[in-house]
């Protein structure tokens, strides 16, 4: 814990890996790691250590910096997906009313 306060990141994760071989069940060598990671801006595998640590706290943060990442880098696909989706259904709303409209002038044309 004390490499990782000091700002040494990489040592810290192989000192808590030291650890995982001594007791592969140790929570907190997993939360450590996963701190680790997520300081480091690996999202994904934080949130990995965290669930198989047990910390629901930090999954939270990393799941949450992880989701905005994915957004972040598929946001100008969806707006334009939303945006194509709103045309489409404004002209199937048009193209419907038509054909509506055509049908109601054939049955008063029959009608008469």
């Amino acid at each position: 814990m004390g490499l990782r306060y000091d700002g040494d990141e990489v040592q810290a994760v192989e000192c808590w890996r030291e650890v995982l071989k001594l007791d592969s069940n140790f929570e907190l060598a997993y939360t450590g790691i996963g701190k680790s990671y997520l300081a480091a801006g690996d999202n994904k595998e934080a949130m990995r250590c965290f669930k198989i640590g047990n910390n629901k706290q930090y999954y939270s943060i990393a799941w949450k910096r992880y989701r905005n990442e994915i957004l972040k880098d598929h946001l100008n696909a969806i707006l334009t997906l939303v945006i194509v989706l709103a045309v489409l259904l404004v002209v199937w709303k048009k193209v419907l009313k038509k054909k509506v409209l055509q049908i109601r002038r054939e049955r008063r044309m029959s009608n008469v």
